[in-house]
């Protein structure tokens, strides 16, 4: 597997390259600034496949997403998580 170092930190290549796939199919993130936890809006972009690659490169996503500019956005309501009973916690 291929790892690049993004922000202090070694990435697998395929947690970026899903990161950017989800971005190009429209989503958007939001992350939890006190829990080690982020949304996907609209969920309906998330297949299967990528549930299994959240749930695998989580913590590289999580941390990728910290660092990114992301658009402050206004605290909304718990949207529908990407993953039954997941609460942002894959």
């Amino acid at each position: 597997m291929e790892f690049v170092r993004l922000f202090h930190v070694e990435v697998p290549v395929p947690a970026l390259k899903l990161l950017w796939s989800l971005e190009d199919r429209g989503a958007t993130f939001r992350v939890d600034p006190t829990e080690h936890a982020f949304w996907v809006d609209p969920v309906s972009v998330v297949t299967d496949e990528d549930r299994v690659l959240i749930r695998r490169y989580k913590n590289h996503l999580v941390h990728l997403l910290r660092h990114c500019n992301l658009t402050p956005t206004p605290p909304l309501p718990s949207p529908e998580p990407a993953l039954p009973g997941w609460r942002a916690r894959i």
